[in-house]
Parts: C-alpha cells; sequence; structure tokens
C-alpha cells in the first residue's frame, strides 16, 4: 500500500513536471457605459414612503447668490471646502407614497435647462413607478427648476396627475400683465411658465387651483408659507398632518456657508 509520504511525492512531481500554461487574458472590447446609477433615495417619513429623485444638476456661481454675506467672503468659504466658483447644484423632487396616492412634489425642469437636467422622469421610472401612476402634482412653486417638466413634447408628462399651486403663486406667474411688465431673467421665467399654462388648459383643473390657496392635495400634503419659506417669498414646503416637513426649498444654502 502506498504510503502518505509517496504519494506526496507523487504529487509534488506532477506538479514540477507538469507544463506550464500561460493565464488566459480576456481582451474582449466594450462600449463606455457613460451613464450612473439611477439617482433617487427612498426613506419613511411618519407613514409615508418618500423618494427623492434628481432631475440632474446645474452649476451656480453661489457666492453671488448668497445673502447676508458678501460675496468675497462666500468664495472664500467655497475654496475653504474645496469647491469651484460655479457649484454643481442639484434638481430635486419627491415622490410621496401614501398608501392611497402617489404625490409628486415638483415636476423638474424638462427641456428647458440644459442636457444636465430633465432626468426626472427616467429616475422616476428607475425607482419602480410610472409617470401615468401619479395622482397629484403639488409645485412649491413656479419657477423652471420647479415646473419645467409638466409638459413633454407639448403633452402632460403626467396625464392622470391633477396639478395643485399655490393661488397666490399662480395669479402672480401666469399673468399677462406681469409678464408683459418683466424684464430681465424675470422675463425669461414668465416665458418659461408656459408649461403650467399648457398643464391648466383643463378647466376642472383650474377650478381646484383657484380653491386651494394653500395648494392641499387629498393625501394630507399641502404646501406651507411663511415661517417655513425659502430665500424668496414664495418659496414653499410641504408638511403632513402631524407636522414634519417632507421638503423645502432652500437654494442659497450650502454647508460651507454658515
Amino acid at each position: 500500500m502506498p504510503s502518505r509520504r509517496s504519494i506526496l511525492k507523487s504529487a509534488l512531481t506532477g506538479l514540477v513536471t507538469a507544463p506550464f500554461v500561460a493565464p488566459s487574458i480576456a481582451l474582449a472590447k466594450a462600449p463606455f457605459a457613460a451613464i450612473q446609477a439611477p439617482a433617487f433615495y427612498r426613506l419613511k417619513i411618519g407613514s409615508a414612503e418618500v423618494t427623492a429623485l434628481s432631475d440632474g444638476t446645474v452649476a451656480l456661481p453661489l457666492a453671488k447668490l448668497y445673502t447676508n454675506t458678501s460675496e468675497q467672503h462666500a468664495q472664500s468659504a467655497l475654496k475653504d471646502a474645496f469647491l469651484p466658483e460655479s457649484v454643481p447644484t442639484s434638481v430635486n423632487a419627491f415622490l410621496v407614497n401614501t398608501g392611497e396616492r402617489l404625490v409628486l412634489i415638483d415636476a423638474g425642469t424638462g427641456a428647458y435647462l440644459g442636457p444636465s437636467l430633465g432626468k426626472l422622469v427616467t429616475n422616476i421610472e428607475a425607482s419602480g413607478y410610472k409617470t401615468d401612476d401619479i395622482d397629484d402634482v403639488v409645485l412649491t412653486h413656479i419657477h423652471t427648476d420647479h415646473s419645467g417638466g409638466l409638459m413633454s413634447n407639448g403633452k402632460p408628462t403626467f396625464p392622470n396627475a391633477t396639478l395643485r399651486v399655490n393661488e397666490r403663486e399662480a395669479k402672480f406667474w401666469l399673468s399677462p400683465e406681469n409678464a408683459k411688465a418683466a424684464t430681465g431673467i424675470v422675463k425669461q421665467h414668465f416665458g418659461e411658465a408656459r408649461s403650467v399654462r399648457d398643464a391648466l388648459r383643463d378647466s376642472r383643473k383650474i377650478r381646484n387651483l383657484r380653491r386651494q390657496r394653500s395648494a392641499r392635495s387629498r393625501s394630507g400634503l399641502h404646501s406651507l408659507r411663511g415661517a417655513y419659506a425659502g430665500s424668496q417669498r414664495h418659496h414653499s414646503g410641504k408638511r403632513r398632518p402631524e407636522d414634519r416637513i417632507l421638503g423645502r426649498h432652500r437654494p442659497w444654502r450650502y454647508p460651507a456657508i454658515r
């Protein structure tokens, strides 16, 4: 009977005398993917499930936009935080699933602000929903980065949704007189507000809009003004009945500036 020593000796001899085999190197080529992972994040707030959705990013000269500081101080603070003069800034929307209704807070930029934005619908679908699933769209305010995505190729992006906007916002931005009197970048904003006008062609939605001073939706979500407003008076936040804030528009606040 062969001993353990002889078996081991035979195995080692085989390893030494076996022909050398070069490792296989795969040289297959593939195209660059050119896209990132889907940009959404899901969390629970009270009884609601909230999905934060990216519409993309836009580079903003934040030092020129901050208030309660000087441009020089802001530039210095951004530099200390290793940030460029034009800071990539996220544009986001929030999809709230109450268990009974699906409510989208803000509609993204659509095709208005360039190729780095306009990705909201892609990320809604990546998160497991369809635009047809959405019951309500609640606008925090009528600026292009929040309302520009209401229409796509001349048709409503969210065909089954009821659009809800603060009454004062609608009266200001949908006024032909205000649009005629506007100048500069504000006049451009009035022109881009046509997405809202087009989305409100349905008379039923116009009646809902006028009735709801606080843009309340059937989900129990409604917009807030005053204490929760952002850097401009017409910015809004969202609140559920238990007074939890879901989101608020604070575009000029950045961690580097205190």
